[in-house]
């Protein structure tokens, strides 16, 4: 699995490079990336809809996705760990590292 994400921007890139290579009369509006390893749950799944520059806000959204979700995929549903993470502890302190509101228990 880590070798797939990892090879995510490589995807983009090419599909990048393909698009540039075919340029028919109308641009393209849209574009996606969606990963699925080993579990039912898709790792990536990124679209892109009715964007002047789908591919360039496609690897802005991979980005983000890197630097906000990707170190935390093993606390997402599995079929291992169906419910995920759900220590409430740990999402509480979380939020108070942000600087977040918590309700009170």
């Amino acid at each position: 699995m880590r070798y797939a994400i990892l090879d995510a921007e490589n995807h983009v890139t090419n599909i990048a490079v393909a698009d540039a290579a075919w340029q028919p009369g109308e641009g393209r509006r849209s574009a996606a990336l969606r990963l699925i390893t080993t579990d039912d749950f898709s790792d990536i799944d990124l679209p892109v809809d009715d964007h002047q520059a789908p591919l360039p806000e496609l690897a802005r959204l991979l980005q983000l996705w890197r630097t906000h979700r990707a170190a935390r995929l093993h606390e997402q549903p599995s079929r291992a760990n169906p419910a995920g993470l759900h220590d409430l502890d740990v999402v509480e302190a979380r939020f108070q590292a942000q600087g977040l509101p918590v309700r009170p228990r």
